[in-house]
């Protein structure tokens, strides 16, 4: 007979039979057992549904949660999936994860097919009929043959699935969840039935572009709530947002001729000018020179940067005089290769770029002329325009735009100034946060899966950024760096 095992919960221990489950755990103990989603143990997250052989310390998230309210937002989105599946057929999906505020869909939808706000209502009663039933969400374990003959019509999917196999071991079976015939790839947690979301609906969509390609998608955005006491402080939170929301304010406006880009007027230009004086006098207190910098450079530097291999698919590309075929004789006479002191580039007939950020400008500026130890380190403030080719179903007011300019700044330092200057930065930070009164989370994020350079490099980068973010509090973003390096995020 297999020896029983020690369940704690709330500090309290209990005697259990293996193979327990939590939901049985949460029933005879948890107060709140009605409200519980998910659970968790030493930080991972287990289905209710999960047979327990060892002893476990455990405790039970609610939407109240923040990971109890991410497990239910991903259940939603696997209900959006199925909805949209059954609605259109021929539909090949995509990714559907949770967010901050909900979740989405990515979907290929049929070319004679345009979506719009008239398909919410029937993709909101698809998902209301099936949340009706108590359906489980239950986790299935298959052999990768099997899943990539499911979705052999999908490029998506099996984009995924492949990227799956890598992570595994021989043979080793995939996790994907099941709500009845609809299968999706995931390794959870879920929630255990479908019926545990009371409220359920189609918010709004835009475009997506999937990962680095130029393939457009829909991204369909929903939201969720367990109760309706959930919808109800939802539904008054969404009242106070529009009244505060800034694209009712007159202080800009955007024109279908130029997509992204804000006129501002005159109360607008008054409040931009007052915080870029703002910003400039507290950037002239902490030693940073302000510069002015080009807006077109050519692909030649695009390239040295990396931008060109990394971020094409967000910058303006350009042609400039015509794009004539120029010999490669000629270019080398007017020295285009070599774009520096030596020559200004002005006789080059090239393909150039809108600049989407500073950094390389910056570097320019930096190497053109020679410079000591003593000077450093050199603090730069750039105010310039940048440009970058967001999809038009992503544009909104001023938060996600094509045209931009940031109070930017890079410092130039020794290896053993980098610390001290980043602590600089953050004290910087909290100086004008606090003035604005604006509140801020810090992510640490680091490595992604497309990086230039060597990972010793990267090491120490991070390494540098942890120390200096010591005393703060902060979160770990895995893989979510710049290409040419870690960064932290104020969020």
């Amino acid at each position: 007979m297999s020896k029983d095992i020690e369940i704690t919960f709330d500090s309290k221990t209990y005697i259990y039979p293996p193979g327990v489950m939590p939901f049985k755990i949460s029933k005879e103990h948890n107060s709140e057992h009605p409200k519980v989603l998910v659970a968790q143990s030493e930080e991972k997250l287990l289905p209710l549904s999960t047979p327990l052989f060892q002893n476990t310390k455990i405790k039970f998230l609610t939407f109240d949660d923040a990971e109890g309210k991410k497990v239910f937002y991903h259940s939603s989105a696997h209900v959006l999936g199925y909805a949209i599946l059954q609605i259109y057929p021929n539909a090949k999906l995509s990714a559907g994860p949770p967010t901050a505020q909900g979740f989405y869909y990515d979907v290929l939808l049929d070319k004679n097919h345009t979506f719009s706000t008239n398909d919410y209502l029937q993709i909101d009663n698809k998902m209301k009929e099936i949340i009706s039933k108590k359906t489980p969400i239950e986790q299935k374990f298959f052999k990768r043959e099997d899943l990539l003959e499911k979705y052999k019509e999908n490029i998506f999917k099996k984009h995924f699935i492949d990227e799956a196999i890598k992570k595994c071991k021989e043979d080793e079976l995939l996790s994907a969840y099941c709500i009845n015939d609809f299968v999706d790839l995931c390794p959870g947690p879920h929630i255990l039935f479908t019926n545990n979301i009371k409220i359920i609906k189609v918010t709004n969509h835009g475009s997506a572009y999937f990962l680095k390609t130029k393939i457009s998608l829909t991204r369909i955005h929903g939201v969720s709530f367990p109760s309706l006491q959930h919808f109800d402080e939802y539904n008054r939170n969404i009242v106070k947002a529009k009244k505060r929301d800034h694209r009712n304010s007159d202080l800009f406006f955007v024109s279908r001729f130029s997509p992204g880009s804000p006129f501002f007027t005159v109360s607008g230009t008054f409040t931009y000018n007052s915080l870029l004086n703002y910003i400039r006098e507290e950037y002239k207190k902490r030693g940073y020179g302000e510069i002015i910098t080009p807006v077109i450079y050519s692909n030649e530097l695009w390239e040295t940067s990396g931008h060109l291999q990394n971020y094409k698919e967000n910058m303006f590309l350009l042609s400039v005089n015509g794009g004539d075929s120029v010999s490669k004789e000629v270019d080398e006479a007017n020295n285009c290769g070599e774009l520096n002191e030596q020559s200004d580039g002005s006789n080059c007939h090239n393909n150039y770029a809108l600049k989407p950020m500073n950094c390389p400008a910056h570097c320019l500026y930096f190497r053109q002329t020679d410079r000591s130890y003593r000077d450093l380190p050199l603090r730069l403030a750039d105010f310039g325009v940048l440009h970058r080719n967001e999809l038009s179903g992503t544009l909104t007011g001023l938060t996600r735009v094509r045209k931009f300019s940031q109070d930017d700044s890079h410092i130039f330092c020794m290896l053993q100034q980098v610390e001290g200057e980043i602590r600089g930065v953050l004290d910087f930070l909290d100086s004008v946060y606090s003035i604005l009164k604006f509140s801020y989370d810090l992510k640490l994020s680091t490595r992604p899966e497309k990086f230039i350079g060597n990972i010793s490099d990267w090491d120490e980068a991070e390494n540098m950024l942890i120390r200096a973010l010591e005393g703060r509090d902060y979160t770990i973003n895995e893989g979510d760096g710049a290409f040419y390096g870690p960064k932290i995020d104020i969020v």
